[in-house]
């Protein structure tokens, strides 16, 4: 990096500013940031907009079609999700207006924190409600519709516990491009991470990989393996399986990255430009969600419709309930069984 010349020297410029050299490296510098800057604020605005949007929907949705205490109770691992990305969502506009300002932090050290913590409490919950969600369609028996309501209380408590060292390592820092949002795991004066840092740093990262993804994924597979080898085919859900892929690949590659990372060196030049995107796919999982649920859900219904003719006679409470079943109650039906 260039240093900045002192605009006292010369009569043109009230303010210092910085001249960047006619470098390769240094324009290929500028070049990539200027990259990455534009797909920020477009992943953080598309974000902004569908997510907030979309996830109340689904909320909206539930709690109006669902009034009673115990329809409500057995969706509310699917209002929980919706909620957590919900409460990300609405960080959003920090990470966006940051971008936009060319990744310059100005709303403090405690905002600072707070943001990282919501981001990464929002993965290890999602991850834990999904889970859930999938044990509880392979022992269903196992599992009262009451219990809906614990499992989110869970998610969320344990996703705090596992959230707590980025309260400890986010801090504001002052660098050559301004004041930015960095993890602190004690860097040397020549921003060297020392020993004992990049030891603190495996261990946060690790924790990240085996409780967010690793862990989840493994009991996951177990509990589909189970359900298949079963041959219970009418355990079979539209909302469930596309939810718990599109999870597991938005946030895979950013927590598999950063171990290798730590490994090859955090200045690595592949990684600048590789881990940026991994972390916008991650972001995008937030509106990705409440998509799901409404196009598989809307699918759904229409598949209803289409057989209800030959269906076996309903009472009239049992056919105006059959219009508004959607997947949800589907996965209700082979619950109760």
């Amino acid at each position: 990096m260039v240093p900045p010349i002192n605009s006292s020297d010369y009569d043109d410029y009230n303010d210092s500013v910085v001249i960047p050299s006619q470098s390769p490296v240094i324009y290929e510098m500028y070049q990539m940031r200027t990259g990455l800057r534009l797909m920020y604020v477009s992943v953080y605005a598309a974000n902004l907009l569908l997510g907030l949007l979309l996830n109340a929907a689904v909320i909206f949705m539930i709690v109006w079609n669902y009034r009673s205490k115990k329809k409500l109770s057995r969706r509310m691992l699917i209002i929980g999700l919706a909620a957590t990305h919900l409460i990300f969502c609405l960080f959003t506009p920090l990470y966006l207006i940051t971008a936009w300002n060319y990744f310059s932090w100005t709303f403090g050290k405690v905002v600072c924190k707070l943001g990282s913590f919501v981001m990464f409490m929002n993965m290890f919950s999602a991850s834990l409600m999904i889970t859930f969600w999938n044990v509880r369609w392979c022992v269903p028996r196992c599992f009262e519709h009451h219990m809906s309501s614990s499992m989110v209380l869970l998610s969320w408590f344990t996703g705090a516990i596992l959230s707590a060292p980025s309260l400890l390592s986010r801090e504001v820092q002052y660098t050559a491009d301004g004041h930015l949002c960095l993890d602190n795991y004690d860097y040397t004066e020549q921003r060297q991470i020392s020993k004992e840092g990049k030891e603190r740093m495996m261990a946060v990262v690790s924790c990240r990989l085996i409780f967010g993804l690793l862990l989840p994924l493994g009991v996951t597979c177990v509990s589909r393996c189970c359900i298949n080898s079963r041959g219970n085919n009418q355990v079979k859900s539209l909302v469930i399986r596309p939810v718990t892929i599109a999870h597991f690949l938005c946030w895979a590659p950013v927590l598999c990255l950063s171990m290798p990372q730590i490994a090859m060196g955090i200045d690595n030049k592949w990684f600048k430009y590789v881990l940026p995107t991994a972390t916008a796919l991650s972001v995008l999982n937030s509106c990705i969600y409440p998509i799901i649920c409404i196009w598989q859900g809307n699918k759904e219904l229409k598949q209803n419709f289409r057989s209800q003719p030959e269906e076996t006679p309903q009472t009239e409470d049992e056919g105006e309930e059959g219009h508004e079943m959607t997947c949800l109650d589907r996965e209700d039906n082979v619950l109760e069984q």
